[in-house]
C-alpha cells in the first residue's frame, strides 16, 4: 500500500499535467523537465536514505519518507505556476527515495529466496496499480472538481497509509509477536542469517561501485527504468495527443486509457510467478531470474512498431505489449538482493535504485527535448534502443545470480 501510495502521486501529476500545461502555458520540454523533477529528488538523496536505512532500519526512514512525499502531494494542489509546482515534485521525490530499497530490503529479510521473485511482484504490483487505478480515479476527480482536488485526494490518502505503516511494519520477523515460531522457521528456511547493523565503509562504496556483476545490472535498470517511467510520465499525455484518448475526459475515455496499465499489472505477476517458478523446478537461479526479465525486453522493443499502428486499437495494442513487458521486466529488482554480498544488501539495493532513478529522470526529460524536436516517434525509438542494450546486458554481462566470490575485482573480470 505504501508503494501504491508512491505511485498515485507520482500519476497525479501524469493525469492533471495536460491541463495544468495549458493553464500554466508550458513547452513539452518544461512539462518534460516537470514529469521528471520527483525522479531527480530521489536520485539526489537515494543513497543518504541507503545509509539511514541501514543504521536506523527500514521502518522508521520509510515511515517518514511516507509521511513526507504525501506532504508534498497535497501542496502541489496549492501551487499557482511552474517553479512552484517543480519545487513540490522535487520534495516529492526526496521522500520517495526509500521506498524501492527499503522494499527490496525487507523482502530480503522476510522471505525465503524461492518467495522472492512474488514478493517483488507483489510491490510491484502496488506500483503499478498505484497508476492503474489512480489515471482513471484521480481522473474522475480531476474532471469533477478540478486538478488541484486531484492532488489533494492523493496525498491524504498517502496519510492514512502512513498511519497503517508505523502500526503493522516491521524491520524483521524477530522484531514482532505476530511471528509465530512455524512461520519463522519458513521465512528462515534459505534465507541469510540477518546481519548486525553498522556504518557504511569505504570498502562498502568501493564494492557496490566496481563489482562486476552489480555494475551489469546497473546497465539492465537502465533499459527497464528508461521504458517504465515513460510509460508512467508521459503516456496520458501520449495517448491524448497521439491515439485521442483523453484521461480526464470522462468515465469512457478515462476507461479505455486504463487499458495499457492493466496489461502493466498483468506483466508484473506474470515476471515474479514465472521467475519463482522456475526456482522451485529446480531451474539455476542463472536461468531462473534471468530469462523473464530477458523476455520483457524482448517484448518492450514493439515499441519499434508504434509507427506502424494507424488505428486507435492497433496503437492501444502495441503500447499495451510494451508496458506489460516493461512491467515483466521490473522483477530484475530481485537481483540487487540476490547478487550482492548480504552485509552490503540495504547499500547495493539503495545503489541500484539511484541508477534506476537516474535512468527514469532522464526519460521523460529526454522525451520532452525529443518530442518537441522530432515527435513521439524519435522517444519511441530511444526506448526500444535501450530495451536492446539491456537484453544485451544481461545476456553476455551478467555471468551468474550470486554474489561475485571475494577476490574478485573489476580488474578481474576485465582480465
Amino acid at each position: 500500500m505504501a508503494t501504491f501510495t508512491n505511485y498515485l502521486d507520482r500519476a497525479t501529476l501524469a493525469v492533471v499535467g495536460p491541463t495544468l500545461q495549458d493553464e500554466f502555458g508550458m513547452t513539452d520540454v518544461q512539462y518534460g523537465w516537470l514529469s521528471s523533477a520527483f525522479v531527480w529528488g530521489i536520485v539526489a538523496v537515494i543513497l543518504v536514505f541507503g545509509a539511514l536505512m541501514q543504521r536506523f532500519g527500514e521502518r522508521l526512514i520509510g515511515g517518514i519518507g511516507l509521511v513526507g512525499f504525501s506532504l508534498a502531494t497535497l501542496l502541489s494542489g496549492t501551487t499557482a505556476g511552474f517553479w512552484p509546482l517543480l519545487g513540490c515534485r522535487l520534495g516529492l521525490g526526496v521522500f520517495e527515495a526509500p521506498t524501492f530499497p527499503m522494499n527490496a530490503t525487507l523482502v530480503r529479510r522476510w522471505f525465503p529466496r524461492s518467495e522472492r521473485g512474488k514478493a517483488v511482484s507483489t510491490y510491484q504490483f502496488g506500483a503499478t496499480a498505484g497508476t492503474a487505478f489512480g489515471i482513471p480515479i484521480i481522473g474522475l476527480i480531476a474532471h469533477q472538481w478540478g486538478w488541484r482536488a486531484g492532488f489533494f485526494a492523493a496525498g491524504a490518502f498517502g496519510l492514512v497509509i502512513a498511519l497503517l505503516w508505523f502500526r503493522f511494519v516491521h524491520n524483521s520477523p524477530g522484531s514482532t509477536p505476530r511471528v509465530n515460531s512455524a512461520e519463522r522457521a519458513l521465512i528462515d528456511a534459505d534465507r541469510e542469517p540477518e546481519q548486525a547493523r553498522r556504518r557504511i565503509t569505504r570498502e562498502d562504496l568501493r564494492y557496490v561501485l566496481t563489482d562486476r556483476r552489480l555494475l551489469s545490472l546497473y546497465v539492465i535498470t537502465g533499459a527497464t527504468s528508461t521504458a517504465f517511467f515513460f510509460f508512467m510520465t508521459w503516456l496520458p499525455k501520449y495517448m491524448r495527443d497521439s491515439m485521442g484518448i483523453d484521461v480526464t475526459g470522462g468515465l469512457s475515455s478515462g476507461m479505455k486509457g486504463t487499458i495499457p496499465y492493466i496489461f502493466a499489472l498483468a506483466g508484473i505477476v506474470f515476471g515474479g510467478w514465472l521467475s519463482d517458478h522456475l526456482i522451485k523446478r529446480g531451474i539455476p537461479a542463472k536461468v531462473a531470474r534471468k530469462w523473464p526479465i530477458s523476455i520483457g525486453l524482448i517484448g518492450t522493443s514493439v515499441v519499434f512498431l508504434m509507427p506502424l499502428a494507424h488505428s486507435q486499437t492497433a496503437g492501444l495494442t502495441v503500447i499495451s505489449v510494451a508496458y506489460f513487458s516493461a512491467s515483466m521486466a521490473n522483477c530484475a529488482w530481485v537481483l540487487p538482493a540476490e547478487v550482492s554480498r548480504k552485509e552490503v544488501s540495504a547499500l547495493a539495493n539503495s545503489t541500484y535504485g539511484f541508477f534506476t532513478n537516474l535512468f527514469g529522470a532522464l526519460s521523460p526529460v529526454v522525451a520532452g527535448y525529443l518530442v518537441s524536436s522530432s515527435g513521439y516517434n524519435a522517444m519511441l525509438v530511444y526506448i526500444g534502443a535501450w530495451a536492446v542494450v539491456g537484453l544485451a546486458a544481461i545476456l553476455f554481462l551478467l555471468d551468474d545470480v550470486a554474489p561475485t566470490p571475494h577476490g574478485e575485482d573489476l580488474a578481474d573480470a576485465r582480465a
